[in-house]
């Protein structure tokens, strides 16, 4: 190597070096956490148009019960979410102020969005989120989740339905509601009692309710017992026999009601 060369790497090196420093000075900045979920509440006591922000702190979120949760030590509470947001808190020459690392708003894409749940939400009942219909829609966890909510209104079997009819609207009628087999919202059905939201239809979780047990199996006639038996055994949709009465009411169903209202007449 030669006198020049060496002369001209160090130059090089001396000409980077401040641009390194300040890249580095300003991803410092960025992932500086602020003071914590108080000062966030001195502006976000309000969300426009859903729960005020401060419900989070009577939410599963607020909880310490693991080391994982928000609100536990070093977790950062708002800011496990949202990210560190330093920078958020200061207003801008402008005005303004940048917007969190992580804001979730309709604008941000659902896997960036569901990254951020997954670190945490990733125990074997999510497991099978990719992939499945929601993930390959781009639908977000926080479409359907409340998550500064009290109580979020699609963990409950009274609640959830009108969370699905807002993207599953031909399901919401006057048949589902009123005379299907299954009736949504009675407190004893849901949707999720039936579809698993987090990963591909399986109509094998109808054996949750209808149980095909030692019981169950005597009563039914021999032929019948094979159709189940073999059913389960290969995991097969209960569907392929008991076409439409998962939603509404099956055509069998309403012949039956018609005779028995003309017995009645």
């Amino acid at each position: 190597m030669t006198v020049i060369s060496v002369i001209a790497i160090l130059l090089c090196f001396a000409l980077t070096e401040p641009v390194l420093a300040a890249g580095a000075e300003e991803s410092a900045l960025a992932a500086e956490y602020s003071r914590g979920a108080k000062q966030c509440m001195n502006c976000h006591k309000k969300l426009k148009g859903k729960e005020t922000a401060h419900h989070v702190s009577l939410s599963r979120m607020d909880s310490s019960a693991g080391p994982a949760f928000p609100k536990a030590d070093g977790e950062h509470y708002c800011e496990a979410c949202h990210g560190p947001a330093a920078a958020h808190t200061k207003r801008q020459a402008g005005g303004g102020r940048v917007p969190p690392p992580m804001s979730f708003s309709q604008n941000t894409p659902a896997q960036e969005k569901n990254t951020v749940c997954l670190v945490c939400h990733d125990d074997a009942s999510r497991s099978h989120w990719m992939g499945s219909p929601h993930d390959i829609e781009g639908t977000a966890c926080v479409d359907c989740h409340g998550v500064h909510a009290e109580f979020d209104p699609v963990l409950s079997l009274t609640t959830q339905p009108g969370i699905c009819y807002d993207c599953h609207e031909d399901k919401n009628n006057a048949e589902q509601a009123d005379q299907a087999l299954h009736i949504i919202g009675n407190d004893r059905v849901s949707c999720s009692s039936c579809h698993d939201p987090h990963a591909e239809l399986d109509t094998m979780l109808c054996i949750n309710c209808h149980q095909q047990d030692t019981e169950t199996f005597a009563r039914q006639s021999p032929k019948a017992r094979v159709f189940h038996t073999t059913t389960i055994k290969n995991n097969l949709s209960c569907l392929r026999c008991h076409n439409g009465v998962a939603h509404g009411v099956p055509g069998w169903v309403a012949d039956i009601k018609e005779q028995q209202q003309q017995m009645d007449d």
